[in-house]
């Protein structure tokens, strides 16, 4: 409520709540949207430092809707000439299977006037588009997969 109605000490509530849940990240990108919006992308940035890091294989589809609402919400909201570009390029470095973020990183490096990595951005978004579609062309149902694909995978990731 303190971010719909603009409260002025939404920010100070929302540093607060980080101190008695400092574990919670959804939390903490709720609160971000307390901050001025100059702020914001600031916020958002120390979240995705703080977080990444311990987010797991099976939380990871959930954080990644998370964050990628909270950086694009703090990029939307950001005043004309706010560099955005940090909090892009980590939430892509973070979250690099998410075409939005890739796209939104292009556009934010165009209008930084880095045409050849904007170029670069957008098209890495296509091609993660165009992946998600071969996917859902042969993954047409929400199924699970496999458990010897997850057992697998398993064993790969305790074995590196």
């Amino acid at each position: 409520m303190l971010a719909v109605n603009k409260d002025p000490s939404g920010s100070d509530f929302a540093r607060r709540a980080m101190e008695m849940f400092p574990a919670c990240y959804p939390m903490a990108l709720l609160g971000a949207s307390t901050y001025p919006p100059g702020e914001a992308p600031a916020v958002v940035l120390a979240a995705l430092d703080r977080y990444a890091p311990g987010l797991g294989a099976n939380e990871r589809p959930v954080a990644l809707v998370a964050f990628r609402d909270a950086v694009m919400a703090a990029v939307k909201s950001a005043p004309p000439g706010t560099d955005v570009v940090p909090l892009l390029s980590r939430a892509c470095e973070v979250f690099p299977e998410s075409p939005r973020l890739a796209a939104q990183f292009g556009d934010a490096l165009y209008a930084a006037g880095r045409s050849q990595e904007a170029h670069e951005q957008h098209a890495r978004a296509l091609a993660l588009r165009n992946h998600a579609a071969v996917a859902r062309e042969e993954f047409p149902k929400d199924d699970p997969p496999p458990l010897l694909w997850q057992f697998a995978d398993h064993i790969r990731t305790r074995q590196s």
